[in-house]
């Protein structure tokens, strides 16, 4: 099982910068976080809810540490694990860059303080993180007797930052030439070789979505879909025949094949069900793309993105009948990043579109969709990603609205949420994090199933 740490950019950075604040006699600072998990057979994902800093008052004179937590801060901690119920682990900060490590002092301290929690708390992990300027490193104690190093580190927002302690590296042959998107950063083909992407719905959306990720990269792209394909998807379905068609084959076993036509070595999982039956594939997913018809399975997904730390992509377009014979087509794409605005917040899922039917997509018949538009929504949606998780531009938005006309062929900002936002995100607030049934306990019981 890999450990998984997984903090809000945000947040990460007001961490940072607390622990770098001086004390009147400490040379540093040290605090805890609240985590709460979730886990899969794969990974054991420790989802960071809030940061506690141990007050100036609660620290004791000890030169020979760089600080010393007194009682009343060990009291603190271990109410906040008994009340709440979450996973506690200590942190402080190294002054440099590069990975971290713990000291010989912290390795002690550790091995006594953190199983205190286990006795207020023990149905949670608890441990240590530390972190350096741009890097982190930490320990979770699965039970008082087990003990595991943090394999992964994600740093989820804007920018969004992965970093895996055991890279997967790309095959090395004449199929995996990437110098033509060098630009993206020197070590992009990695960092896309160890992302794991999440496609929700493999029709016309999803399909152009899973061959562009399948082109830059990607290394382990999960594609979910319950439907087979029907004659009228072959207009844009990409990747689909007509063979296809009469045999009626699952949209995902297509999308399976497609990628893997493009580059063998992608670790392709596909899983031909509705997505909330496929959540496991959700949970460790460095980002999500929401390829859905409706509101209310918009509103679905992007809950279930926020409650494991996940960016969720969204694209979808809509045909309008105007006049006779005269049809305005339009489309979005909206990026919606853990701790930042929904889209409940932007405005865009409002309690009246909640309310209509979810497949009532205008007037064309049916759920009118068009190769062309799906397409260029679907390269919006892997821009936004590479954007997001590349070097290549600066990315410090907190959320984006794309919208498309696409009679003009146009794509613009869209000047929605400026009328909606107010404040912070109010719709999902942090003790919603994680799975509310999780006991690390059963962990154990999982892995040997």
């Amino acid at each position: 099982m890999t450990p998984i740490l997984r903090c809000p950019t945000q947040l990460l950075d007001e961490i940072r910068r607390d622990l770098s604040r001086p004390h009147a006699f400490a040379a540093e600072r040290v605090g805890f976080l609240s985590v709460r998990p979730a886990a899969t057979r794969r990974s054991l994902v420790l989802i960071v809810e809030a940061y506690h800093p141990v007050a100036d008052a609660d620290y004791l004179r000890d030169r020979s540490v760089g600080a010393m937590m007194g009682p009343d801060a060990i009291r603190k901690a271990l109410d906040i694990a008994l009340l709440q119920n979450v996973g506690m682990f200590h942190i402080h900060m190294h002054e440099h860059t590069g990975r971290p490590s713990f000291s010989r002092t912290d390795l002690r301290e550790q091995d006594k303080f953190v199983l205190d929690f286990f006795k207020v708390c023990p149905t949670m992990p608890h441990g240590a993180v530390v972190l350096s300027h741009d890097l982190a490193a930490g320990r979770v104690w699965i039970s008082p007797n087990e003990v595991e190093p943090f394999a992964e580190l994600n740093f989820m927002g804007s920018p969004a930052t992965i970093h895996v302690f055991s890279p997967n590296t790309p095959p090395v042959d004449n199929g995996t030439d990437f110098s033509r998107q060098s630009f993206l950063g020197p070590h992009s083909d990695q960092l896309f070789a160890n992302i794991r992407a999440l496609v929700v719905g493999a029709g016309g959306g999803g399909s152009p979505i899973c061959q562009q990720l399948a082109h830059i990269g990607i290394g382990n792209i999960r594609v979910v879909d319950p439907q087979e394909i029907e004659p009228s998807n072959l207009n844009r379905l990409v990747g689909a025949t007509a063979l296809d068609v009469k045999r009626r084959a699952p949209k995902v076993e297509i999308a399976d094949r497609h990628i893997r036509d493009i580059r063998p070595w992608i670790e392709v999982m596909p899983r031909q069900k509705p997505w909330q039956e496929a959540d496991d594939l959700l949970i460790d997913a460095h980002v999500v793309f929401g390829c859905v018809d409706g509101y209310r399975q918009r509103m679905y997904l992007e809950s279930a993105c926020r409650r494991y730390g996940v960016p969720y992509i969204d694209i979808g377009m809509d045909v309008t009948r105007i006049a006779e014979q005269h049809y305005a087509v339009a489309g979005q794409m909206i990026a919606s990043l853990p701790g930042q605005p929904c889209m409940k917040c932007l405005g865009f899922l409002t309690q009246d579109r909640l309310d209509q039917e979810e497949n009532d997509y205008g007037a064309a018949g049916g759920v009118p969709q068009v190769i062309w538009t799906n397409s260029t929504l679907a390269s919006l949606a892997v821009g936004t990603f590479v954007r997001m998780f590349t070097p290549w531009f600066s990315y410090a938005a907190c959320y984006e609205w794309l919208e498309l006309d696409g009679n003009s062929q146009t794509v613009s900002t869209s000047q929605q949420p400026q009328f909606n936002i107010k404040g912070p995100c109010r719709h999902f607030p942090a003790k919603d994090l994680g799975d509310p049934f999780f006991d690390v306990t059963t962990l154990s019981i999982q892995r040997d199933v």
